[in-house]
């Protein structure tokens, strides 16, 4: 059941064993220096429509804004 609702919305469950977060998403990027997010995560701010990259690490972060053409 679990897959098919996933397949329906276009997600997928996070893998248990990997530590912090590859995507995210929330309004207004995460502070510089917090814990929880993979190198290369996605940040998708929703309320200024921005992408951010993670180019810290997990234990201390470093969003940056993805540049668009």
């Amino acid at each position: 059941m679990l897959a098919r609702i996933e397949s329906l919305v276009k997600g997928k469950q996070e893998d248990p064993l990997v530590e912090g977060l590859l995507t995210a998403s929330g309004t207004g990027k995460p502070d510089d220096g917090q814990a929880g997010f993979q190198k290369g995560c996605l940040f998708i701010d929703t309320e200024n429509a921005k992408v951010y990259i993670n180019e810290g690490t997990l234990a201390s972060c470093d969003f940056k804004e993805v540049q668009t053409a």
